[in-house]
């Protein structure tokens, strides 16, 4: 299970709440009582199209690589459509989803502006939320002033004591990763939010049920998407033109049922009810064609030596996705062919440039290290070839201290090799070291930001990392570790030759 929310999970929770929205919005505004007063017809139809246009943005950096110069054009359409449900959920005087779209406006834009892979903006949006909203709770009178947050009130106090405790627990388990107790009840970060749209679950406000229904699925369940599985380049292979295809019929079926719904009497709105239901449905029935399609052509595209470890451990949710996402062997007979055809030639020419790497980096070590005989001096020779054969960012040799329980930094090289300091030691009982150490096994990540046990080097920011234990006569003596900036850095091949 991941202990971090990737930039994915913040992407598919903003579209996610923007789709439900404009839906909503669109199909039943009686639905949404005085937050869309005063606003015309044609305004609420201008709303929904802006929400609407808006979540596919952002549903596309998902479903595609995109450039920074993308991501900050797609933030600008993003954080105006925000900006509209902040003003009118203050406006409305609902300050919980008002306090909460604004500080998820707030950390996206410092996701996106920031660019700082580490920093888990989500989690700490959520506790700052559920900070402020708890507080609210208790030490403002005026906060549940509304007179749809009426049902509120006799449970203000527990909920507000909920908000807290729940974010603390979060917050601990920010700051403190190598504890598995706050890991383990982190996600009750979302209680109190199923709690509030419980409280709402008898009143007819899509408003405020929507939005902690949206927050509490996605937050639960961010393994359940194969975020890396559904992803493709940008270019024009036909693959890409789905999703787009898939957004254009939804629109075109939300203009339809508008149009055949427009008018009705409001003692018909049930129509409005079921077709915004079918509506809900059908969004997620498109989902699930775009990420079955993208999974398929990924697996066509991808490098087939291109795998994590195997000895990671998978969740529940993990291993329900790869069956969810399996390729559909019966509908693409001629695909499973020609992925075969292209896995069988990969690997023949895998083995023959690792066959090659493997010779090369021998030869080159072996007259390297001919008359040295100081532990510290070959473990920097080590180092100094490996960096600049793989031409990676980091290389580091850990020497293993068996009294302390620690791995004890020997040499390093590399482009950010000052970022270690010299006597930099870590816990075997913590990180991907410390498991590398214990299972005396290769561990490879080729997304540090969702391995659920990494710890950064200080001021380092490693997207994927290998750690290789060295062992001698059955006896861990320390740990070779290959670290890069890039995600994905590392195939099965570069293992097998370092290894």
């Amino acid at each position: 299970m991941k202990r971090t929310f990737s930039s994915d999970t913040y992407h598919f929770l903003l579209a996610s709440l923007l789709s439900a929205s404009a839906q909503s919005f669109f199909l039943a505004a009686h639905r949404h009582g005085d937050l869309l007063q005063g606003i015309s017809s044609l305004g609420v139809v201008f709303l929904s199209a802006l929400f609407f246009s808006s979540s596919i943005l952002s549903l596309s950096l998902v479903f595609f690589t995109g450039s920074e110069r993308r991501q900050k054009q797609i933030w600008f359409f993003v954080f105006i459509a925000l900006a509209f449900h902040i003003i009118l959920y203050a406006h409305a005087l609902r300050f919980v989803e008002a306090l909460l779209f604004f500080v998820l406006t707030v950390g996206y834009s410092l996701k996106i502006w920031q660019r700082n892979a580490a920093k888990n903006y989500l989690s700490y949006a959520i506790v700052i939320a559920n900070i402020a909203i708890g507080s609210g709770f208790i030490l403002l009178p005026g906060f549940l002033n509304s007179p749809v947050y009426q049902p509120a009130l006799f449970v203000k106090n527990l909920l507000g004591l909920i908000f807290l405790a729940t974010a603390s627990i979060r917050l601990l388990s920010l700051l403190r990763p190598e504890k598995e107790f706050y890991y383990r009840f982190s996600k009750s970060v979302v209680l109190p939010w199923l709690g509030w749209a419980f409280v709402f679950a008898k009143i007819p406000e899509l408003s405020i049920v929507v939005p902690s229904v949206v927050l509490s699925a996605t937050l639960l369940t961010p393994s359940l998407l194969p975020f890396e599985k559904v992803r493709l380049p940008e270019n024009r292979m036909f693959g890409n033109l789905v999703f787009p295809a898939v957004s254009l019929l939804h629109m075109l079926f939300l203009a339809l049922v508008y149009y055949l719904i427009q008018g009705s009497a409001p003692s018909l709105t049930e129509k409005n009810d079921i077709a915004l239901l079918f509506s809900f449905f059908l969004s997620l029935v498109f989902l699930y064609s775009v990420m079955k399609s993208h999974a398929m052509i990924h697996k066509l595209i991808s490098d087939p030596t291109e795998h994590l470890d195997e000895n990671e451990k998978k969740t529940n949710f993990e291993r329900f996705s790869e069956r969810l996402f399996a390729p559909a062997q019966e509908l693409l007979p001629l695909s499973e062919w020609q992925a075969k055809k292209i896995q069988g030639l990969s690997d023949i020419l895998s083995k023959e440039k690792e066959s090659t790497r493997q010779f090369a980096m021998l030869g080159e070590l072996r007259k390297e290290l001919d008359d040295q005989y100081d532990d510290p001096v070959a473990a920097q020779l080590v180092a100094n070839s490996i960096a600049r054969y793989f031409k990676i960012d980091i290389v580091a040799v850990f020497l293993y201290d068996i009294e302390s329980q620690e791995a004890v930094v020997l040499a390093s090289a590399g482009k950010i090799k000052a970022n270690i300091s010299s006597g930099y030691r870590q816990k075997i009982s913590r990180g991907m070291l410390g498991r590398t150490a214990r299972l005396r096994k290769t561990q490879i990540s080729n997304n540090t930001e969702i391995d659920q046990d990494y710890i950064a080097f200080s001021d380092t920011v490693i997207l994927s990392e290998v750690d290789i234990p060295l062992i001698n006569h059955g006896h861990l003596k320390g740990i070779l570790t290959i670290g890069s900036k890039e995600k994905g850095a590392f195939s099965a091949a570069d293992v097998r030759t370092l290894a």
